[in-house]
């Protein structure tokens, strides 16, 4: 009769065909009702416990996607030479993979067939197609980045050979500025890293060396910088420890602007005299903005979230005019972003942070961002407050939100 009482009790409000009987009485005292409520919850707590162990256990059996080890021949779609490639130094029905992970099982593989040394992440773009690229890093180079694939496959062998990476990239880079380029950030591409290997190499800081790639790095650069990257970096190198924070930035975007000269160079100039440039660029900047009314097309819809008390309103900034106007408030020459903006390589949006009282009334602003946006990547680039500060932390999470409104990565800001 025990063993009755228990399938009753257990069996609860089942469709159970001895639900109906009616379990003896036991000797001893009574329970109350706090503590039988108790261990029916503890009951059917574990009986859910056991319910979603079992529902997990057979979901995993069940699962087939990218945790499945692949064929050689599907991880082979995502590189750019054939596994067949006589540069290969292992056979590639050698390979066994050792990891469920897609993205992973394509680096081994590439591990397996090339590389006897140590090679830098962003150095297996050149190995990767397309396909593969966003793969690995979730991104594909420019195409105003794209270097002749057949030399960055000369300069991928030769590292993973460990062969001389400097007589592959002599008249590119000298021996101190290789040493850097295998130290660069995965994150960049192979064309950015070039540029961030030499700024390293005359002991500049990497913080600085990051800045530097982030502001002159925009759009069709490398047609812009053309043989004055050397002055450039030999300028910053000479005087980085004498500029402020934010002076840098102003002095960064004066070159910018003025690099659309073919004539303008920074050789021989002196900091004084670049500084006195800056200051007159500044000055006439925004006079020159309104000659010429520039504008372009709207891309993101106008964003507005109202809560406790504050109302936060994005939108997008569509011509040189809002650009000038922009700039002058928040001190900043997010101006020079014009051609970039005309070209399709940026886009510039104003988030603004302003008070709304009890009865809705809306007050003045408090205080606004402003964010570069890569249309092509999907990703915001660069968010500067007044004077080209950084994000506050209450800022960055309104970031987050307009930019997982919008399906937009965030990079970091630092």
């Amino acid at each position: 009769m025990q063993i009755l009482y228990l399938t009753t009790t257990l069996c609860g409000s089942l469709a159970c065909p001895l639900a109906g009987l009616t379990a003896p009485q036991t000797m001893g005292k009574k329970k109350s009702k706090i503590q039988a409520r108790h261990e029916s919850r503890d009951r059917q707590n574990q009986l859910i416990a056991e319910a979603l162990a079992k529902k997990k256990l057979q979901d995993k059996a069940e699962y087939k996607g990218n945790k499945k080890r692949k064929e050689i021949l599907y991880l082979s779609k995502f590189l750019y030479p054939s596994v067949f490639t006589s540069r290969a130094i292992r056979c590639h029905s050698e390979h066994k993979v050792k990891n469920y992970d897609e993205c992973k099982q394509v680096l081994h593989l590439i591990k397996h067939l090339f590389i006897n040394y140590p090679v830098p992440l962003f150095l297996y773009r050149a190995v990767l197609n397309e396909r593969g690229e966003n793969l690995v890093f979730g991104n594909t180079t420019p195409k105003d980045e794209q270097l002749e694939r057949e030399q960055l496959l000369e300069w991928f062998y030769s590292a993973a050979r460990g062969d001389s990476l400097a007589k592959q990239m002599q008249g590119i880079l000298n021996k101190k500025e290789v040493h850097w380029f295998l130290q660069a950030p995965n994150q960049n591409s192979v064309c950015k890293n070039l540029f961030w290997a030499k700024c390293r190499a005359v002991a500049m800081p990497e913080k600085i060396c990051n800045y530097l790639v982030e502001d002159f790095c925009r759009g069709d650069w490398r047609n812009r910088l053309g043989s004055r990257i050397d002055s450039i970096v030999t300028f910053y190198a000479a005087n980085w420890m004498e500029m402020g924070r934010w002076e840098v930035y102003d002095i960064n975007f004066f070159i910018l602007d003025m690099l659309s000269d073919p004539k303008f160079s920074l050789q021989g100039r002196s900091l004084k005299s670049i500084r006195e440039l800056t200051i007159r660029w500044r000055q006439g900047v925004h006079v020159g903005s309104l000659t010429k009314f520039q504008s372009w097309r709207r891309d993101f819809d106008f964003w507005e979230v109202k809560r406790n008390g504050l109302l936060v309103q994005v939108g997008e900034l569509t011509s040189n005019r809002e650009l000038a106007v922009e700039g002058r408030i928040q001190r900043h020459c997010v101006f020079t972003y014009t051609s970039d903006c005309i070209n399709g390589a940026s886009r510039i949006f104003s988030m603004r942070f302003k008070s709304i009282s009890g009865d809705g009334h809306i007050g003045d602003e408090l205080s606004r961002l402003t964010i570069e946006v890569d249309p092509r990547m999907r990703q915001v680039v660069q968010v500067r407050g007044r004077l080209n500060s950084i994000a506050s932390a209450d800022q960055e999470q309104w970031l987050k939100r307009w930019a997982a409104d919008h399906g937009l990565k965030l990079c970091d800001q630092n």
